[in-house]
């Protein structure tokens, strides 16, 4: 295993304990079955991109974070707005742009 195998294991092992997720329940919630995650999470196995869609989408989190380790804040309200429907995605457009609007007032 190499640094970046390692790093990413680490990030994505962190994630799921920091929501709170075992195994057993990360594979009911990403669909990524309990030992495809064991070895992800020690460093055995690499990721394809959908697995790691797969993974950012079940802990909230972006794969910038978990390849990169990169957790701005941006970054998580990009992914988070990613999630919307079309009717959400507007409604959370409109709010932003009153914010902005009334920001000094």
């Amino acid at each position: 295993m190499n640094y970046t195998q390692k790093e990413i294991a680490r990030r994505i092992r962190g994630q799921r304990e920091l929501n709170g997720y075992t195994r057993e329940a990360l594979e009911e919630v990403s669909g990524i079955s309990v030992r495809f995650l064991f070895d992800i999470e020690k460093g055995k196995k690499d990721i394809t991109t959908d697995t790691l869609i797969m993974l950012c989408n079940a802990l909230n989190t972006t794969p910038n974070y978990i390849l990169l380790g990169d957790d701005s804040e941006s970054e998580y309200m990009l992914s988070s707005f990613c999630q919307l429907d079309s009717k959400q995605k507007q409604f959370a457009n409109d709010f932003l742009e009153l914010m902005v609007k009334y920001k000094d007032k």
